[in-house]
């Protein structure tokens, strides 16, 4: 599914452009800035005839965000703004629930991802002695929309790190590799990559989203309001299984291994159901 990392992981057709216009999210290219030059970002975008000029022209590119200023505050923006929202949690609530917040949000960045929701509901006091599901839903809400906004407007500068851009490439060629496989996702642009990031597939979390995004020629702006619609989508659904298995298990009295048993198996069936749905809109555009 979608989220950071953990249970879902990250994540030429001329309809892409005009859905994405339809939607008011104009299609321009790939990344902003200078490419880094390397086998895997040789293969250039697809370039539709009734696309804009700039993109027909072969540039591939959004342009920059205009200024040194605009750039550093798309940068350090959403990290200022984890910084606001632990400080206004600690001073509405606690410190010490605000850094616990900030320790799940620090969670949901790493290959555990929305997963972390079920915390509570499998492990109990264990896990986080002040954070409910509830509050885990919001907090992995917050950083759902956060991510998905750094990535959108700051993607091409990860490209650009020494060590990060060869992993970043690699991302983007399974993900060019996964909308092959998936046109239904360029087909319906702005709501295809939503509902990609919301499916528990391959890839599908906030990275993966806002890559597909950029692929399917959404603007930056498009590509954040899909891949944190979906996202946050995620973490309610992970949120109402993770409330739920709370009332089962206690009334129950599950075991952890029964909990974490249930909770694998809600995974297993989310996975099951986004491989369903995918061949089912892989085999309808074929047969278009």
């Amino acid at each position: 599914g979608g989220g950071g990392g953990g249970a879902g992981a990250f994540d030429g057709h001329d309809g892409a452009y005009g859905t994405a216009l339809a939607c008011g999210c104009p299609s321009r290219g790939y990344l902003s800035g200078p490419r880094v030059r390397s086998a895997s970002m040789s293969d250039a975008l697809p370039t539709p005839a009734h696309a804009p000029a700039s993109t027909a022209a072969g540039s591939g590119h959004e342009p920059a965000p205009g200024g040194r200023a605009a750039r550093l505050a798309l940068l350090f923006g959403p990290i200022a703004s984890v910084g606001f929202a632990w400080w206004f949690v600690g001073a509405l609530a606690s410190f010490t629930i605000a850094n616990e917040a900030l320790a799940a949000g620090g969670v949901f960045l790493t290959f555990v991802g929305p997963s972390v929701i079920f915390g509570p509901a499998v492990l109990g006091p264990n896990s986080f002695t002040h954070l409910t599901t509830e509050s885990l839903v919001a907090v992995t809400v917050f950083f759902t929309c956060v991510t998905a906004f750094f990535y959108a407007y700051n993607f091409d500068l990860l490209e650009r790190l020494p060590r990060l851009g060869p992993w970043v490439h690699r991302t983007r060629a399974s993900m060019q590799a996964t909308l092959d496989e998936k046109p239904w996702i360029r087909r319906f642009a702005l709501f295809g990559v939503g509902f990609f990031v919301l499916l528990p597939l391959p890839g599908s979390g906030t990275l993966g989203g806002s890559i597909v995004g950029r692929l399917v020629g959404l603007s930056r702006w498009g590509s954040f309001i899909a891949v944190a619609i979906g996202g946050s989508l995620v973490c309610f659904v992970y949120g109402w299984f993770g409330e739920s298995l709370v009332r089962f298990g206690d009334a129950h009295r599950l075991t952890t291994v029964e909990k974490v048993g249930a909770a694998a198996v809600f995974l297993v069936v989310l996975a099951v159901i986004g491989k369903w749905i995918g061949r089912r809109r892989r085999a309808s555009t074929a047969g278009r």
